[in-house]
């Protein structure tokens, strides 16, 4: 109780502070006639979704893992027939300390354990994966989306994260609901797709003057018209 209690004071903190902001702008003092500010609104999840770079990053783990994948698929074809000459065995009524079939009772259990420390693995390096190309996507949000801001003279851009789904968790539920900064806002004020297009446009800028990295071109459809 006492951290939500924190948590929604923290929120009403930064709505309090957003007021004084649109009330009085730095270096002004009351009564001083002021230019109102410009806020754009962005959903980073589109972001995520739709960014050019984003083909490319894939591309660059799918090369990283299919080889690991390759020796997961070899080690569950040598379990399969592991498994086979074990049911041929059986199947001839062979004593269950016959020397051949003891060796491939071991033998099996040796490559189950070994896939599943391959699996392991594969899991692992996807993941750090994953979250590396969502670090890297945010990182060229934030520098591109601080020039973008700069040149259309916008004084905040703000995250859209409305909950849109039901959590089953009533703790979780009410802490995305607090943490969510903003309400409403005119739709208007949504410049995702703009800055879409242009951290994109930027994006093919840099990738056609830097040396070529794997994976394939970003599809048309991705880049600004």
């Amino acid at each position: 109780m006492k951290s939500r209690l924190l948590l929604f004071a923290g929120v009403a903190v930064f709505a309090f502070a957003l007021v004084l902001a649109v009330k009085v702008l730095p270096g002004q003092a009351e009564g001083v006639e002021r230019t109102p500010l410009k806020i754009g609104i962005v959903d980073l999840g589109k972001i995520v979704d739709t960014y050019a770079r984003r083909v490319d990053l894939e591309e660059q783990l799918k090369v990283l893992i299919d080889p690991e994948q390759k020796k997961a698929k070899a080690m569950q074809e040598m379990i399969q027939d592991t498994r086979k000459a074990i049911a041929d065995k059986e199947a001839q009524q062979v004593d269950e300390y016959d020397e051949a079939y003891v060796n491939l009772k071991n033998v099996l259990e040796m490559y189950q354990i070994q896939l599943k420390q391959q699996m392991t693995k594969l899991k692992r390096m996807v993941d750090v994966g994953k979250a590396r190309i969502l670090w890297q996507i945010y990182q060229d949000f934030d520098r591109y989306c601080a020039k973008y801001a700069q040149i259309n003279a916008f004084d905040f851009v703000m995250a859209d994260n409305r909950q849109t789904k039901l959590e089953e968790s009533y703790d979780n539920l009410i802490l995305k609901i607090s943490m969510q900064p903003i309400y409403y806002y005119h739709p208007s004020m949504d410049v995702t797709q703009l800055l879409m297009a242009y951290m994109n446009e930027e994006y093919a800028k840099e990738r056609g003057a830097a040396p070529a990295v794997n994976g394939p071109t970003p599809p048309a459809d991705n880049q600004p018209k």
